[in-house]
């Protein structure tokens, strides 16, 4: 029995589905967030009740302002979100300290004052790496294949440039995590794109 074959223009055309796939899947693949916001030298973060202190210690040989959850110098907090959360955004109105960036992420989760700007889960051997996204924005993301979930210890500590009013400015940001549905539709869309090369082979 002869198979019928494909056109170039239908191959074409399923090879673009596949493609538009990938990236609508990719591009929701972290949709599922947890936004926070608020002002002032304390208070609470989204989606548990995650406390916070801002203003607190500076590092040595510095005149930067800390912020923390808890707080720098104040230890760990536990995570009491439902849903367990691969990446922590963050936006100041207040510029943060680069260098501060650069020795948490080499410094393991020292932290207190001396360990950097750093996020640092369980274990706390291992930081979130941290990004600077903008002069007053970072971005931590998880280790691959790990989590912060609920019950589990962690601390968050970020050193921004002095400056006044910066004890009390406003700030913004969201937890993140994979959403199940969105990394289905991804791997939905990677079948179909092997399915589209199989036949492609067999023709």
């Amino acid at each position: 029995m002869n198979r019928p074959t494909e056109t170039p223009m239908r191959k074409l055309l399923l090879a673009g589905a596949a493609i538009a796939g990938l990236m609508a899947a990719s591009a929701t693949a972290e949709a599922n967030i947890f936004p926070f916001s608020g002002s002032g030298p304390s208070g609470f973060l989204a989606p548990g009740s995650e406390p916070w202190s801002y203003g607190g210690a500076s590092p040595p040989g510095t005149t930067d302002v800390g912020w923390g959850s808890p707080g720098v110098g104040a230890g760990t907090t536990v995570f009491t979100g439902s849903i367990p959360v691969s990446d922590f955004e963050i936006t100041f109105q207040h510029p943060l300290d680069a260098a501060q960036i650069a020795i948490g992420n080499t410094a393991m989760c020292a932290g207190l004052s001396t360990g950097g700007t750093t996020a640092c889960g369980p274990g706390f051997t291992t930081p979130w790496t941290a990004h600077l996204t903008g002069p007053d924005s970072i971005t931590f993301d998880a280790p691959s294949g790990t989590q912060l979930a609920a019950g589990q210890s962690y601390f968050i500590n970020i050193f921004l440039l002095p400056g006044a009013g910066v004890s009390g400015g406003a700030f913004s940001g969201e937890w993140s995590v994979p959403e199940p549905a969105s990394l289905a539709l991804l791997g939905s869309a990677l079948l179909g794109f092997g399915i589209m090369l199989r036949r492609r082979n067999r023709v």
